[in-house]
């Protein structure tokens, strides 16, 4: 179900096949991970237990900063893990809005100290939901301007690198008896960090569907976390 991978081109099936095993919710926050490598971001290779199990994926975190209600600034976290080749056949999705959240069965939208979270088994199409557990995602650095060309003016763009624990409880999308424990605990995933630069709030910036910068032409190589 599982296995070790090398990451491949072509990042925006991720979302693709997302829609295919009947995750529409979440397609559009896969499409983070597709965004953060055409931004510059090369995935980080990680290890993630699934079941007790540990297996080797690639992730990376997309991290939007948008202005709340009161006016602050608050940086919403999307990271976004694969593994299989050539075709995935798994991907883990988690998302939230502070340093620190907590899985829930009917997560409010927007709640700072929520995370929603989901696992995708491809082969099987089988979704699983987080509904329990924990998960964190710290901002450890943030380095230069992302190596993008014909950058969208809106945006300012630069890498990043997260530390990521995730603890959690998913279940089977139709069979609440069927649960799977997920945890993983890297340090270091790379990532981008965007802002907007026009006074909007959140967004994603226009970017050229091409191969991931910086070098184009040939599989993007990982980094470990």
């Amino acid at each position: 179900m599982i296995g070790a991978c090398r990451p491949t081109n072509g990042r925006d099936s991720l979302s693709a096949q997302a829609s295919l095993a009947g995750d529409e919710r979440s397609a559009e926050a896969y499409s983070a991970g597709a965004i953060a490598i055409r931004l510059g971001a090369e995935p980080t290779e990680i290890a993630v237990s699934v079941g007790g199990q540990e297996y080797r994926y690639f992730a990376v975190v997309t991290g939007i900063v948008e202005r709340g209600s009161d006016g602050a600034e608050l940086l919403q976290r999307t990271f976004v893990a694969w593994t299989g080749a050539p075709q995935r056949t798994a991907v883990l999705r988690v998302t939230s809005r502070s340093d620190a959240a907590q899985f829930g069965r009917d997560p409010i939208a927007g709640a700072r100290d929520q995370a929603t979270g989901s696992f995708l088994d491809l082969e099987r199409r089988a979704r699983f939901v987080a509904v329990d557990g924990s998960a964190a995602s710290l901002l450890n650095s943030i380095g230069p301007a992302c190596p993008i060309a014909g950058r969208d003016l809106r945006f300012a763009c630069n890498l990043a690198r997260f530390d990521v624990r995730i603890d959690g409880t998913f279940e089977l999308v139709g069979d609440a008896t069927v649960r799977l424990p997920i945890e993983t605990n890297p340090d270091g995933v790379s990532g981008v960090v965007v802002r907007r630069t026009d006074g909007g709030s959140g967004g994603r910036p226009t970017v050229t569907p091409s191969r991931p910068v910086p070098h184009p032409g040939r599989p993007v190589q990982p980094t470990r976390g």
